[in-house]
């Protein structure tokens, strides 16, 4: 057996062996010849790349676009006629547009006819360029709806960006606005880039983009979205206040508002009065005669004269078209406080939670300050809040964060640890509920109110095929053929379902305001080569009024209508605004699906809201249910020769 060699005191292991100490600096060729030690970074959370989230996004509202039906007729009367006008020469006129009032601006709806007019060099027919119009729409809101969740992910949480692409992907509200051609919604794309902007550091060239975006949707589209630029001022001089102190911080604050404003007139304003001024004839700000008009116009006129609603109409509105998510939007900012002075348990650096400073509490504060302010208006329209969208995805989003933080918590607190794993599900249980009621209230607005555009499609290529084996019988006639509408004018989806050769009058009914006329009608044939190019955006048309006055020149008698598309309710009937009910009229409403001398030629099913029995029934789709609905047949009738 060997000798056991024992180290003696005071030796040492050999320079090979030694452990090196940390406190000593290793020498140059050490360094140079040390293999690269791996350092453990947290992985960041992940987030798709922007064309990725752009494919995903763009396929809802490519699904939006060919199956969400008009919700608003301002849509098809201020704009896609207008629009039509422009491409085709023909369509019908609201009083906005008489150069008395000019209260519209042709510079947006031109914007949308040279779209227009492009697509039909290659679509087959008029109602081809509509969707194809509503495609485009379609891509502008996804472009705008990516940006904004980049730069969320970017420069404010990547874990909100991930709750905010879901609520924008199967949001029914946005289902609904995404590819309606109104300002509001012109506006809303607008408002989404100028946030995305406004989220990156402070620069001037961050105030000089935010500052635009808002502007051009001011200005081109929708002025009263200009009120949503006051929270960025008032963050933007905050910001410069904290670095540079009072009164440097304002004056540097002013000096690139100031730049922006100057960028602003040159580059929007000036162009914009420009196009109004020339369609007009006159000297023409359209945007301030809207407000001036629906501010400052006296008793008897302005908006109330075409209807009022309760206080709480936004509040049911966004339940309906937001569910979970507006109620999470309402609640953000006391949640936001909530989360930031609870003791928070350790987490990865990667994922930091979302703290109720200045900066953010104003972000937060863009969608409560649209709710109450458009809940104050006595005139309420759904597509008004269209505009307070981005905010309030934004702060749904920020308030599932915060939600989260809350959670974690309670739960890393000793009483409630074992709850822990049922906290954690919260969220991800928050997020499932808003995903399938969306969906189903987005397949029930298509299933129960989709049938004027289907029943309009087809009876464009009823009109189309008859004119055609008319021939020259026809063309040698000053008769177009007669589509007649009655108590179900306001669901008119637009003359490009209407093909050359077919034109629109309107049966009385039980409404009693101001229905618009031909662009036009009143100029002599022999003198429209005379008048130049599309005359009617400057003529001044006869029977026009702001204060919502019936005109009875509007109407035609039954016996001149070659085609007649109407309602057949076949229950009793609650007036109201979704669904069945007509015009929003009481009285005179016939039923032309039913009236002699007629036969009914297309048919489909429309729900009659105002019968069918139950909420749930009536603003929800649940497969194979179908409890308490009641249908009625929207129909396209042929005289009978």
């Amino acid at each position: 057996m060997g000798d056991i060699r024992q180290r003696k005191p005071g030796r040492t292991r050999p320079d090979s062996d030694a452990i090196p100490d940390a406190t000593k600096p290793a020498s140059a060729l050490a360094r140079a010849i040390a293999p690269a030690v791996p350092t453990r970074e947290p992985y960041p959370l992940y987030f798709p790349t922007f064309s990725i989230l752009f494919r995903l996004i763009l396929i809802a509202r490519l699904l939006a676009a060919t199956s969400s039906p008009i919700a608003d007729c301002d849509e098809t009367f201020n704009y896609w006629e207008p629009a039509h006008y422009l491409h085709y020469g023909r369509g019908l006129q609201t009083w906005e547009y008489s150069p008395d009032y000019a209260i519209r601006s042709w510079a947006y709806v031109a914007l949308h006819a040279g779209v227009a007019w492009a697509f039909g060099w290659a679509a087959k027919s008029k109602r081809h360029v509509f969707i194809l119009v509503r495609v485009l729409l379609g891509v502008c809101s996804a472009y705008a709806e990516t940006s904004l969740c980049v730069a969320v992910a970017r420069h404010w949480n990547a874990r909100m960006a991930r709750y905010l692409v879901a609520i924008l992907v199967f949001g029914t509200g946005i289902f609904i606005s995404a590819t309606a051609f109104l300002p509001s919604t012109f506006a809303m794309y607008t408002t989404l880039m100028a946030t995305a902007a406004s989220l990156q550091p402070p620069s001037t060239s961050r105030t000089i983009e935010t500052v635009a975006w808002y502007a051009v949707g001011v200005i081109l589209g929708w002025p009263f979205s200009g009120l949503g630029v006051v929270p960025f001022v008032v963050e933007d001089v905050l910001t410069d206040v904290h670095r540079l102190g009072l009164p440097a911080g304002v004056a540097q604050a002013v000096r690139r508002l100031a730049l922006a404003g100057g960028v602003v007139v040159i580059g929007i304003l000036l162009p914009t009065l420009l196009i109004d001024s020339a369609f007009y004839r006159r000297p023409v700000f359209a945007s301030l005669n809207l407000v001036l008009y629906n501010v400052f116009s006296g008793p008897g006129k302005g908006p109330d004269v075409f209807g009022t609603e309760p206080w709480w109409f936004y509040a049911v509105n966004l339940a309906l078209n937001w569910n979970v998510a507006f109620a999470l939007a309402v609640l953000a900012v006391p949640f936001t406080l909530l989360a930031t002075y609870l003791p928070q348990p350790a987490r990865a650096p990667n994922d930091p939670p979302i703290t109720a400073t200045p900066t953010t509490i104003l972000r937060l504060a863009d969608f409560p300050m649209w709710f109450l302010v458009f809940s104050a208006q006595a005139h309420k329209e759904e597509r008004f809040m269209y505009i307070a969208y981005p905010g309030l995805v934004l702060c749904a989003a920020a308030a599932l964060c915060c939600i989260g933080d809350v959670l974690r918590a309670v739960g890393s607190s000793k009483p409630m640890r074992r709850l822990a794993p049922l906290f954690s599900l919260s969220v991800p249980a928050l997020l499932v509920v808003f995903s399938v009621a969306s969906l189903s209230r987005s397949v029930a607005l298509h299933l129960h109110y989709a049938a004027p555009l289907s029943v309009y499609a087809q009876l464009h290529d009823i009109l189309a095929e008859r004119i055609s084996h008319l021939g020259t019988e026809r063309a040698n006639t000053t008769t177009a053929l007669v589509v007649c509408v009655g108590k179900e004018w306001y669901r008119f989806p637009s003359h490009y379902f209407v093909p050359d050769g077919a034109q629109l009058a309107f049966l009385r009914s039980g409404f009693r305001g101001l229905l618009p006329k031909y662009f036009e009608l009143d100029v002599m044939a022999a003198e429209r080569d005379a008048l130049g190019w599309r005359p009617g955006t400057w003529l001044t048309p006869t029977g026009m009024n702001d204060v919502n006055r019936e005109e009875l020149d509007r109407y035609v008698d039954a016996a001149t209508c070659d085609y007649v598309v109407d309602f057949a309710s076949h229950a009793a009937t609650k007036v109201g605004k979704e669904g069945g009910g007509g015009g929003g009229g009481a009285g005179g409403d016939h039923d032309y699906c039913n009236a002699a001398g007629f036969r009914r030629v297309i048919s489909a099913r429309f729900l009659n809201a105002g019968a069918t029995q139950g909420t749930a029934a009536r603003i929800a789709w649940v497969p194979g249910l179908t409890r308490g609905k009641r249908w009625g047949e929207y129909c396209a009738m042929e005289r009978v020769v």
